[in-house]
């Protein structure tokens, strides 16, 4: 499937995620649009595929800010993740993604998704990951102007990348501690 961008530099999600993930080339019946073929790690034509991670540390949770120069939600607080890889599956691209770019390890399998979000351009899985070693530190600096974890009290702070991330996180936590809660009855 080809898809006819007319303003490429409108289109921040193909901007900030064409390599790797999509073949980009200039129409030369209108050398202004730009042809992209998109394909997601099962093969399918479809929306990008990216992951994401809630790490958490007792009550904290690592969040990443995302730099300036990023097309796509620039100077924004992301959770830790990224593309698919053709040929990957998500949970490895969640693994690969926090080894990249915080350069922790986790193990699989990750569990359950906590969530899936869908937008018009993209299908975000995300998971709870309380299993992970390594200390976090900022090991993407192009992609990544600062990590650092928040609690829930100052995730409300944060200008987060996507509006549900708040509540996603914490649901995850409120639904640990309740776990927590009555595994100490």
């Amino acid at each position: 499937m080809r898809l006819s961008v007319s303003n490429y530099a409108n289109c921040p999600l193909l901007q900030d995620c064409v390599d790797g993930v999509a073949d980009v080339v200039r129409d030369r019946a209108a050398p202004s649009a730009i042809l992209v073929h998109m394909t997601s790690a099962s093969g399918r034509v479809g929306p990008l595929q990216l992951v994401a991670g809630v790490v958490v540390d007792g009550d904290r949770v690592l969040m990443c800010l995302r730099s300036a120069g990023r097309a796509w939600y620039p100077r924004k607080w992301d959770l830790v993740g990224g593309h698919v890889e053709p040929g990957e599956s998500a949970a490895k691209a969640l693994v690969r993604e926090a080894r990249e770019e915080v350069g922790i390890r986790l193990s699989e399998p990750l569990g359950p998704r906590l969530t899936t979000v869908v937008t018009k351009d993209a299908e975000i899985a995300i998971w709870l990951v309380e299993g992970w070693s390594g200390e976090p530190k900022n090991t993407a600096p192009a992609e990544h102007e600062a990590i650092g974890w928040f609690d829930p009290g100052t995730l409300d702070l944060l200008d987060l990348a996507h509006p549900n991330y708040l509540t996603i996180i914490k649901e995850a936590l409120a639904a640990r501690q309740r776990q927590a809660s009555n595994s100490h009855r």
